[in-house]
């Protein structure tokens, strides 16, 4: 079901929710989505929530709010968190889970809608991990173009799922979600994980060429042995030649 009742407004350029604001046009509010003013509807029988004043009420004003809120909210908040990832890692004898933990991770600097390479991420970070875009899901769900761009220039995609978020959230509750949760964030593209299976994959190259030299050696033994089994059923074979075991053993 489509969602009307708009939640955010734009009041002195700022994100402000329905419940810190003053009811009807004193709000002093504008859509995020056309601009138009805004009255705040705070009555006692619906949720509350901003309206178009004297106009029609714009299409997809509530999603845009939203979409609109929750950009403005990561880069406020200048940190996000980040939720784990794995994948498995294959190499000759050996197979290993390789996995990224959960965590919040602190922003050292951010931007909303900056421009690269013909690409407008919704939030930009540059972290102690490297750089991170973050995209938010309100209806339409990040392009594979830029999911492709990312893996190729190794920078993080985090896409924030907020299809299903209820209208009647508070701001707290809201700013948690986008903010804090785990469980509705997922990577398009994770350098954390790029950069432990690179690790693990080393790790495998390694262990690998000391089981060869390690098998090499068991090998030679192994050839030894075999050789002096066969001389020494040579000699029995022939009783009646003598056997000068004192050189044999000095050649083995």
């Amino acid at each position: 079901m489509r969602k009307t009742g708009i939640p955010y407004g734009i009041k002195h350029g700022q994100v402000v929710h329905i419940s810190k604001v003053e009811s009807g046009l004193a709000c002093d509010c504008y859509c995020p989505g056309c601009n138009a003013r805004l009255v705040a509807k705070k009555g006692n029988k619906v949720t509350h929530h901003f309206s178009h004043y004297n106009v029609d009420e714009c299409h997809g004003a509530y999603e845009t709010a939203m979409h609109f809120a929750a950009k403005n909210i990561v880069a406020s908040a200048g940190y996000i968190a980040l939720p784990s990832t794995e994948d498995v890692v294959n190499y000759k004898i050996y197979r290993k889970v390789v996995k990224t933990q959960e965590q919040k991770i602190k922003f050292n600097s951010c931007a909303v809608e900056s421009h690269s390479n013909g690409f407008i991420p919704d939030v930009s970070a540059e972290t102690s991990k490297g750089i991170f875009w973050i995209e938010i899901f309100v209806t339409h769900k990040c392009e594979p173009e830029k999911i492709l761009f990312c893996s190729q220039r190794g920078i993080s995609l985090l896409e924030i799922d907020l299809s299903n978020t209820e209208a009647d959230l508070s701001d707290e509750n809201f700013r948690s979600l986008v903010v804090d949760c785990f469980s509705n964030k997922y990577f398009l593209h994770d350098e954390r994980l790029v950069t432990e299976k690179a690790k693990c994959m080393s790790d495998m190259v390694e262990q690998y060429k000391k089981y060869l030299l390690s098998k090499s050696k068991v090998d030679d033994e192994e050839d030894k042995r075999i050789a002096i089994k066969a001389k020494m059923e040579q000699v029995m074979r022939s009783p009646h030649k003598k056997f000068n075991w004192n050189a044999f053993l000095k050649g083995h």
